[in-house]
């Protein structure tokens, strides 16, 4: 059992229909426009309308999947249905089971014997759930599960991540049969508990809201009344009393909008990478420069690239005589210190040279491509980078390294093999189908959206 591949036999997606022009949300916050487009590849910003919920995308891109799936299909073979979210729409309820009786009526069939489940692990729910569902596959070869990532990324107006909001959902196929792309059991991990980003519960004081809302319109003190306890209970006369009877003395607030810390998050995000690389270096005989392709989570388009350069160094440049000459006087002056500031300026200079250009437009800039067209996708970011990877790459792909990574914080790094020739054409023809008949609406519309 354990020599049995499994990998991804076909996948769907779902981009909302509308967008937002990021030189033009640029101006109306008073941006250089370059500083978005141009430093982080930014083009345009995806804004989920109020139908556009986590579910409504999942089940769209698992009906965009069955759509163009090449074999018969067959529910019977499903044992599982994953959903990889940090845009949950309930505490108890999974938010993938919203779906089933959707999908039961549209192919006429019970899906009882199905194993529904959310997982969460801020952007890396979906990796998560991607690799329980394989070693589940290598061991049941007759049965296959669907791993689906839907997000909202969404961040308060005028913020610093205002401008790397998005959503979307792509849905997986995993078998042990007909795999396009297919995985070893090498994973290299790296987890920390960090608070760089994450969505807490906020709580208020029922009374002193009250109050407050009381002051506002003039008024200085809550009325009160007998309850039937005979204690004096505080009421607001005309306001909805199944919300202000609530037994509980506090108001409870989960916002979508997250609390984090920019420059904190990114360090985050690279040391955990440079963890699990370092990890995985250890226990897969890859050799990491062989890889064709570098895909990451893409909060931003440009992410990738602007972390990599450490683990260019690392792995290629070091041992490596012709890109050091290549490098010249670069190299020769790189700092023994790594934890200084003459080490973060050589770095950026390092980015900045001609050999790591090279090495960013042939092993990262092609999965970059859908995400400055669609934004943010939290979970489902780094399979759309696989896709665009695929579908962009000029070069034949064939081993992929997968650089995942969720807030709070966790890394997983780890090698895809591309094991049956797929059509790059048809891939990209998907790709650009998906954000061909969308809608550009204006700043002005965003900002009424967001606030719904």
């Amino acid at each position: 059992m354990t020599n049995i591949t499994a990998g991804i036999e076909s996948f769907g997606i779902y981009i909302p229909q509308n967008f937002v022009d990021i030189e033009e949300l640029a101006i109306a916050r008073k941006i250089e426009p370059n500083k978005l487009t141009k430093g982080l590849g930014l083009k345009k910003m995806s804004i989920p309308s109020s139908f556009e919920t986590t579910h409504f995308m999942a089940k769209e891109a698992i009906l965009d999947l069955i759509e163009n799936h090449q074999n018969t299909w067959d529910w019977s073979e499903i044992d599982r249905i994953y959903l990889g979210t940090e845009s949950a729409v309930d505490f108890a309820k999974p938010t993938i089971t919203f779906i089933q009786n959707d999908l039961e009526i549209k192919y006429n069939t019970s899906l009882e014997h199905v194993d529904f489940l959310d997982m969460t692990f801020a952007c890396i729910g979906a990796i998560d759930a991607l690799h329980i569902c394989l070693d589940y596959v290598r061991l049941r070869p007759k049965k296959k599960c669907l791993v689906i990532a839907s997000d909202i990324a969404k961040y308060d107006l005028n913020s610093g991540g205002e401008y790397t909001q998005g959503g979307g959902a792509v849905a997986l196929l995993i078998s042990a049969e007909n795999s396009i792309i297919t995985f070893d059991n090498n994973v290299g991990t790296s987890t920390q508990s960090a608070f760089d980003f994450y969505k807490p519960i906020q709580t208020f004081n029922k009374e002193k809201l009250a109050q407050a809302l009381l002051q506002s319109n003039g008024v200085n003190k809550l009325k009160k009344y007998p309850s039937k306890t005979n204690k004096e209970k505080s009421y607001l006369e005309g306001l909805i009393s199944s919300f202000w009877d609530l037994p509980e003395e506090t108001i409870s607030i989960h916002r979508k909008a997250p609390v984090y810390d920019g420059k904190y998050s990114n360090e985050c995000y690279i040391n955990r990478i440079e963890s699990a690389l370092n990890m995985f270096s250890k226990v897969s005989q890859l050799n990491i420069e062989t890889t064709d392709s570098w895909i990451f989570h893409l909060p931003y388009a440009y992410q990738g690239r602007r972390s990599a350069v450490n683990m260019w160094v690392k792995y290629f440049a070091e041992d490596n005589r012709d890109i050091q000459d290549k490098l010249g006087y670069i190299w020769k002056e790189k700092p023994e210190k790594r934890d200084s500031e003459d080490y973060n300026n050589w770095i950026k200079s390092i980015s900045k040279s001609s050999p790591y250009i090279e090495f960013v437009q042939k092993h990262i800039a092609p999965s970059e491509k859908m995400s400055s067209e669609i934004g943010n996708m939290y979970t489902a970011s780094i399979f759309m980078a696989m896709l665009s990877a695929i579908a962009f790459s000029q070069n034949n792909l064939q081993n992929l390294m997968f650089l995942a990574y969720g807030s709070g914080s966790k890394s997983k790094v780890f090698h895809g093999k591309i094991t049956k020739r797929m059509s790059s054409e048809l891939i990209k023809n998907r790709l650009l189908e998906g954000i061909k008949d969308r809608q550009r609406i204006s700043v002005e519309e965003y900002e009424k959206q967001h606030s719904l």
